[in-house]
C-alpha cells in the first residue's frame, strides 16, 4: 500500500509540472472543467459555457470563439 501511495504521489507531482498544477490535474481528470486555448491577441471579456453546448468567448476586440 505504501508503494503504490508513494507511485501515485510521485506521478501527480510530475503531472504537476504544466501550468495546471496538482488541483488543475485532478480537476481535468476528472472532467470538471476543459482547458480553453485562445487565438492570439484574444484579450478575454466575457466568457460563457453551458454543459452540452461547450464554452464562447468574447474578446475586447469584438472577436468571438467556441
Amino acid at each position: 500500500m505504501k508503494k503504490l501511495t508513494v507511485i501515485l504521489v510521485l506521478a501527480m507531482a510530475l503531472g504537476a509540472c504544466g501550468k495546471l498544477g496538482v488541483g488543475g490535474t485532478l480537476a481535468q481528470a476528472a472532467g470538471n472543467w476543459a482547458e480553453v486555448r485562445l487565438p492570439a491577441g484574444c484579450v478575454p471579456k466575457q466568457v460563457a459555457a453551458e454543459e452540452g453546448s461547450g464554452v464562447v468567448v468574447l474578446c475586447e476586440d469584438g472577436r468571438v470563439f467556441h
